[in-house]
């Protein structure tokens, strides 16, 4: 068991988080799309993460298919964001 500040996936969630509490826009709703891009980007990267150090395979398909959702998740949701501001 793993504890609070350690196991495979603390570095990820702590980017994930310092990095959607930075997030600004210029409304409500550009705000939130900005943090979601962010918070689909870190569940990539603990499921990056899972598929290296995993072993279960049905854990291993969902993480893989969580990458590809998420991805395309990221790009609808940069379609939201004014492009002359996306980051």
């Amino acid at each position: 068991m793993f504890g609070i500040n350690d196991g495979p996936f603390h570095a990820a969630e702590e980017k994930m988080h310092k990095e959607m509490m930075a997030q600004k826009g210029t409304t409500v709703d550009e705000t939130w799309a900005r943090k979601m891009i962010v918070h689909h980007q870190g569940a990539i990267d603990m499921s990056e993460i899972l598929l290296e150090q995993g072993s279960d395979p049905a854990i291993r398909q969902m993480a893989s298919e969580s990458i590809e959702k998420q991805r395309r998740d990221i790009s609808k949701l940069q379609q939201l964001i004014p492009q002359d501001q996306v980051a």
